[in-house]
């Protein structure tokens, strides 16, 4: 469903200020919560003159009834606030209020703000007066009491500024009791052309998408940017210059208050630099006799299938064969070996099934590969050799308690040898001759790696520190033809 839906943009008020008891969106308070544009605080502490009353505590919601005692009614543009939520403040002190509002661009043609305002005992002293200040210039003294509402006027030029103002009131308590209230009306500028409120059109293909507060577009601070979108409707051509006399014509002004500093960086890359592939296919991993789930690497799951079936072997004449090697090989004198063997298998899954799917295997053709000390039998010293070659604990001294007289591997330096060329310990995976065959193969193939990745983010560190991730629009190869630049700019 379709349909023809009215924009509207409203004027809006030069001037954003809160009357007491508010919250941001203008509307009523609950009873003792804070006031969040409402600060009080005791005249005789010793403030600081330029100290900003936002650090200051904020006042408190005291009444939100209709009446109370002698107090004039709350309204929906002010409720009564405090300095403590049950109307305490202590007799015979003078309280100051805080608020901070902000303005727009003043001109000449903007009406004074109108104040209507009660206070409990009074805006000064003597206690019936008022006495205000606009950014610390004094505005005068009116008539004020709490069973009556008090009228006067805020001129424009009586102080207030573009941007940030902050507005005082001193209020005198004598006893009992104490409070205030204030309302305040804002008018809208009044140009001379009499511009109204710009209105129009827009097609919403789907009512599901509409939305009834429409933007015409947003302010990005960071950046100092002020971005307007037209989608076809009435604000078309609402930046343009060339508008008819006759027509509405708007002025647009901007300044960004945070100052934004950018920094380029170029990382140079030449050729051959950075020619890693991600593609698994371009590793040839190294082949190992021990290598028991195949993955390229002797790790704890294949020392695990082998101390398993090697603690079967030396238990099955028992008739009650066991796989358990643990409880009889792992050191126990410390915690080292034994929190080495619990952080390793808590990784691994489905060590019982490759156990069972691979012992006709290990029965067939590693059986006599694992007489370590080649004394003709498969007993707990192989399996406390296998173990300590694991963790990288097997020692001269610790290997000759698992050597018999019978053993033919007297020293260190054999078993070692032995056991690396079994598990291709220390042997890297190697690059697959294909890949490095670029200027042939990019040919036939331009899509594939070949060694020229393409690059998706570059990093910027500060020493071993990652500080900063780009991400490039489109993916870039890096190929041994030609050096690249890639520039980074960053705005802060």
């Amino acid at each position: 469903m379709s349909e023809f839906i009215n924009l509207n943009l409203t004027a809006s008020n030069v001037i954003s200020i809160y009357g007491t008891g508010l919250d941001d969106n203008h509307n009523p308070l609950s009873r003792g919560v804070d006031d969040p544009h409402w600060y009080v605080i005791n005249q005789n502490l010793d403030i600081l003159p330029d100290a900003d009353p936002r650090t200051f505590p904020h006042a408190k919601v005291v009444n939100t009834v209709i009446g109370w005692d002698a107090w004039v009614p709350n309204t929906q543009g002010s409720l009564w606030i405090g300095v403590n939520a049950d109307r305490s403040a202590g007799g015979g002190t003078v309280w100051h209020y805080y608020t901070v509002f902000n303005a727009s661009q003043l001109s000449s043609d903007v009406d004074d703000i109108q104040v209507t305002f009660s206070a409990d005992d009074g805006l000064a002293d003597p206690i019936s007066q008022i006495d205000l200040w606009i950014n610390g210039n004094f505005i005068g003294s009116q008539y004020s009491d709490f069973t009556n509402i008090q009228h006067f006027n805020i001129p424009i030029k009586s102080g207030i500024l573009v941007g940030e103002n902050l507005l005082k009131i001193r209020v005198y308590n004598q006893t009992g009791p104490s409070g205030l209230k204030m309302e305040f009306l804002v008018p809208t500028p009044k140009y001379d052309s009499q511009l109204g409120d710009l209105s129009g059109k827009a097609y919403i293909y789907n009512l599901k998408n509409l939305r009834r507060d429409f933007y015409v577009g947003n302010v990005f601070y960071r950046n100092g940017k002020i971005v307007v979108m037209t989608s076809g409707s009435n604000f078309e051509g609402l930046q343009l210059s060339n508008v008819i006399d006759s027509e509405y014509q708007y002025d647009l002004n901007f300044k960004s208050k945070q100052t934004i500093f950018e920094k380029q960086i170029v990382c140079p890359v030449e050729p051959g630099e950075f020619n890693v592939s991600t593609n698994p296919t371009a590793i040839v991993l190294p082949g190992a006799l021990f290598d028991i789930n195949n993955n390229g690497i002797f790790d704890f799951q294949d020392a695990d299938v082998l101390l398993r079936y090697m603690t079967y072997k030396s238990t099955e004449y028992t008739g009650y064969p066991d796989t358990n090697w643990s409880s009889s090989i792992i050191d126990t004198t410390t915690d080292e070996e034994q929190t080495v063997h619990d952080m390793y298998s808590s990784q691994w899954q489905g060590t019982d099934q490759l156990f069972s799917s691979s012992y006709s295997s290990i029965n067939n053709t590693l059986f006599a590969s694992l007489d370590f000390n080649e004394d003709n039998k498969i007993n707990y010293n192989d399996m406390n050799i296998l173990w300590k070659y694991f963790i990288y604990r097997l020692t001269q001294k610790n290997y000759e308690t698992w050597i018999t007289p019978s053993s033919r591997k007297k020293f260190l330096s054999d078993i070692l040898d032995y056991l690396n060329q079994k598990t291709m310990r220390g042997h890297s995976p190697t690059i697959d001759q294909n890949f490095l065959d670029y200027a042939r193969l990019s040919k036939l193939d331009p899509t594939g790696s070949y060694l020229a990745p393409t690059v998706t983010t570059v990093g910027l560190y500060n020493g071993c520190d990652l500080v900063a991730v780009a991400k490039l629009g489109s993916p870039i190869k890096i190929t041994p033809d030609f050096p690249i630049n890639f520039v980074i700019k960053m705005d802060y």
